[in-house]
C-alpha cells in the first residue's frame, strides 16, 4: 500500500507509473534470498525497520531519478529483443550500466494506455463503422453525458419520496416556512445526502431551461431544509428548478438511446437474433417518476476502462508497440448494457397537491365526476347542505375549511389508489374504508350526517355547493391587485346588459356566472395571477360551470366584454351580485303581479230585480 501511495510523488508527465511498481517489485525480488532467516515475519519491530530502510534506500531513489530509469529500461527492453543473438543478457546489463537488481524487469512489459483519439483513428480505418456500428457510440456520445446521467435517479428518488411524505398533507403556506421533520421521516437525511451529491455531479451550470424560460441555478436544491425546496410544484421557482434539472437529464437519456437505436438498425448483431429490431428496444416513453435505477443508461467501466478491457498490443518489443481494439467485444459490451434501458419522458408528471387548493385545472374534480358518473343534488338536498353550511360558518368557520380539505383528500386518494367504489356507495362508508374511522378526514366527514349519508355520485356537487357558501370565508386569497375599485362604475351597465341578455335564453345564467367567479377566486386566489389578463379567458373554463351549460360556453365567452381584466375581479363580482339581485326582484315582482292577476276577485255584475210590490 505504501508503494502505491509513493507513486503520487512521480513526475506528472510520467508515461506509465506501472513501471515504477515493476522496478520496486523487481528490486524486492532480488533482495529476497538475503532476507530469509532474518525474523522479519515474526518480529514487527524488525519488519518496520526494514520497511523504512527499503523506502529510503530503494523507493525514494527510484522516484528521484525515475525519468532516467524509465528511458534506460525501455531502451534495454528493445535491445534485449533485437540484439540477443549477439550479446548475452549480462553483457547488455553491463554495457548499459543497468542496476543488476533490475534483471527481472524483462518479465514486465511497457503497456500503453489506449486513448480516445487512438480508438477513433483505429475505428475509422477499413470498414469498422459498417461491421461494428454500435462501437461508434463511444465517439458520438461524450462520456461526460453518461456521467451526468447517473444523477437522474437520486434526484427523482428524492422528489418521489417528498411527494409520498407531503402530498395532500401540507398547505402551500406551511411548505414555504416549515423545515423537514427528520425524526418523522427517518430515511430523509440519506435521500437528501444522495440528492446533494447528484445535483453537484450533474454540473447543470448557472442557468437551466424550463418551458422555454431560463431559471437561475444560484439557489441549488439541497442548500436549505425547507419542505418547498424539494416539492415538484410547477408554480414555484424551487419546483421549476427541480423540473428543469430532471428535464435536462431526461433529454440526455433520450439522446443516448436514440443514437443506440439508430446504430442498432445497422448492427451485425441483428443477424444473431431472430425476433428482429422491434423486440430489441422498447421505444415507449415512460414517465420519469416510474423509473428505477436499472433503467438509467450506464456502463460498468469508464471509456478508458472499456478501451483498456477491449484492446491488446503486439508481443514484439518495438516502440511504440502496435495497439489493436477488439471492436466485436466493444459491440457486445454496448449491446448488453443498453438493451433493456428505457426511453424516459416528462409526461404525466405528478405535481404536489396542497391542502386547501384544488389546483389550477381542477383535474381531480373532472376525473372524479367522470369516474363516479356524478349527479347533481336534488333541490331538497341542496337546500339542506346550504342551510347546514351557513349554520356552521357562523359557529366554526375553520371547520368548513377542514371539511373542504377532507373531501379533497378523499378524491385525490381514490384517484391514485386501486380502491374502487360504486356511485351508490355512501360517502361516510367510503371514508371509513379508505382512511379508517379514526382518521381526521373521516372524523370530519362522519360528523356531518347530512353529507356522510349521501351517495358518492353527489360528492362533486356537494364540494361545489360548500365552496360557494364559503366564498365570504375563503375569498381573502384574492390578491389585492385584483381588487381595483376604480373599475366598478365602468363595468356596471356593461355587466347588467350582458347578464340580462343571456338570462333570457338561460334562466339561471347570472347565478351560474356568479358561482363561476366565486369558484375561480377560491381555487386560484393563491396562484400568481396576471391582473392584466382577460377575465373572459379565465372565467369560462369548463370546470367552473355546470355540465348542462358547458356546450354554450363559447357563446358566453364570445359575447363577454373584452375590456374587463382580472384587476376588476372584485368589481365584477359585486356588479354581478347586484344584477342577480335586481333580476330576482324583477322576477318576484312579475310573479306577484301574475298571481294577483290570476286570483283577483271577479266583479259581480249588477242585477236589477223587479219591484215585487
Amino acid at each position: 500500500g505504501d508503494v502505491y501511495k509513493r507513486q503520487e510523488l512521480l513526475p506528472s508527465d510520467t508515461v506509465d507509473p506501472c513501471i515504477f511498481i515493476a522496478m520496486v517489485i523487481s528490486t524486492f525480488a532480488a533482495l529476497l534470498p538475503h532476507l530469509t532467516n532474518k525474523g522479519l515475519a515474526s518480529d514487527p519491530a524488525k519488519r518496520n525497520e526494514f520497511e523504512k530502510e527499503f523506502d529510503n534506500k530503494v523507493i525514494m531513489p527510484i522516484i528521484n531519478s525515475f525519468p532516467e530509469h524509465y528511458a534506460m529500461y525501455f531502451s534495454f527492453q528493445k535491445e534485449l529483443k533485437l540484439e540477443s543473438y549477439y550479446f548475452t543478457e549480462q553483457e547488455l546489463l553491463t554495457e548499459k550500466k543497468i542496476d543488476p537488481h533490475y534483471t527481472n524487469l524483462p518479465f514486465f512489459k511497457v503497456i500503453e494506455r489506449p486513448t480516445q483519439l487512438q480508438f477513433e483513428n483505429m475505428y475509422r480505418k477499413e470498414n469498422n463503422s459498417e461491421l461494428y456500428p454500435l462501437a461508434k457510440m463511444l465517439i458520438d456520445v461524450p462520456e461526460l453525458e453518461l456521467t451526468r446521467l447517473q444523477s437522474l435517479y437520486p434526484i427523482v428518488k428524492l422528489t418521489n419520496y417528498f411527494l409520498q411524505c407531503y402530498d395532500y398533507k401540507i398547505s402551500k403556506e406551511s411548505a414555504a416556512k416549515e423545515f423537514i421533520d427528520f425524526k418523522r421521516f427517518r430515511n430523509m437525511q440519506d435521500h437528501i445526502s444522495d440528492f446533494k451529491k447528484a445535483w453537484t455531479d450533474a454540473k447543470f451550470g448557472p442557468t437551466l431551461i424550463y418551458k422555454a424560460g431560463e431559471i437561475k441555478n444560484d439557489k441549488s436544491p439541497g442548500v436549505s431544509y425547507l419542505v418547498k425546496d424539494y416539492l415538484l410544484d410547477e408554480e414555484a421557482t424551487e419546483g421549476q428548478l427541480l423540473l428543469a434539472g430532471i428535464s435536462k437529464l431526461v433529454e440526455i437519456q433520450k439522446r443516448v438511446l436514440k443514437s443506440f437505436s439508430t446504430q442498432l438498425e445497422h448492427s451485425t448483431q441483428l443477424l444473431k437474433i431472430e425476433e428482429g429490431i422491434e423486440s430489441l428496444i422498447d421505444l415507449t416513453e415512460y414517465p420519469f417518476q416510474e423509473i428505477s435505477s436499472s433503467d438509467i443508461v450506464t456502463f460498468n467501466h469508464s471509456y478508458e476502462g472499456i478501451f483498456a478491457e477491449f484492446s491488446f498490443q503486439s508481443e514484439e518489443y518495438i516502440s511504440p508497440s502496435p495497439l489493436y481494439f477488439d471492436f466485436e467485444g466493444i459491440e457486445n459490451y454496448i449491446l448488453a448494457h443498453l438493451m433493456d434501458k428505457k426511453f424516459i419522458g416528462c409526461l404525466k408528471t405528478h405535481f404536489v397537491h396542497y391542502q386547501g387548493c384544488i389546483g389550477k385545472d381542477n383535474t381531480i374534480l373532472e376525473i372524479s365526476r367522470e369516474k363516479l358518473k356524478c349527479k347533481e343534488l336534488t333541490k331538497i338536498e341542496s337546500n339542506i347542505i346550504k342551510s347546514r353550511c351557513q349554520f356552521i360558518i357562523k359557529k366554526d368557520y375553520k371547520f368548513v375549511k377542514d371539511l373542504l380539505q377532507a373531501i379533497e383528500s378523499l378524491l385525490y386518494f381514490l384517484n391514485d389508489s386501486k380502491l374502487t367504489f360504486g356511485a351508490a356507495t355512501l360517502i361516510g362508508e367510503c371514508c371509513e374504508r379508505t382512511f379508517g374511522a379514526e382518521d381526521p378526514n373521516s372524523t370530519i366527514i362522519l360528523s356531518e350526517p347530512d353529507i356522510a349519508q349521501l351517495q358518492m355520485e353527489k360528492i362533486i356537487d356537494i364540494y361545489e355547493k360548500i365552496e360557494i357558501e364559503c366564498f365570504s370565508l375563503l375569498s381573502q386569497s384574492l390578491p389585492e391587485k385584483c381588487q381595483d375599485p376604480s373599475t366598478r362604475e365602468e363595468i356596471k351597465e356593461t355587466i347588467e346588459n350582458y347578464t340580462d341578455r343571456l338570462t333570457k335564453e338561460h334562466p339561471n345564467f347570472t347565478e351560474d356566472f356568479l358561482n363561476a367567479i366565486k369558484k375561480f377566486i377560491i381555487r386560484h386566489g393563491t396562484y400568481q395571477l396576471n391582473e392584466k389578463s382577460s377575465a373572459g379567458e379565465a372565467l369560462f373554463h369548463y370546470t367552473l360551470w355546470p355540465v348542462s351549460l358547458r356546450m354554450n360556453l363559447s357563446t358566453f365567452k364570445d359575447s363577454f366584454p373584452g375590456n374587463i381584466v382580472l384587476s376588476s375581479l372584485k368589481s365584477l363580482i359585486e356588479e354581478t351580485e347586484d344584477a342577480l339581485e335586481k333580476q330576482q326582484r324583477d322576477s318576484f315582482a312579475r310573479r306577484k303581479s301574475s298571481v294577483l292577476a290570476e286570483y283577483a276577485p271577479v266583479p259581480i255584475p249588477y242585477i236589477e230585480f223587479p219591484d215585487l210590490k
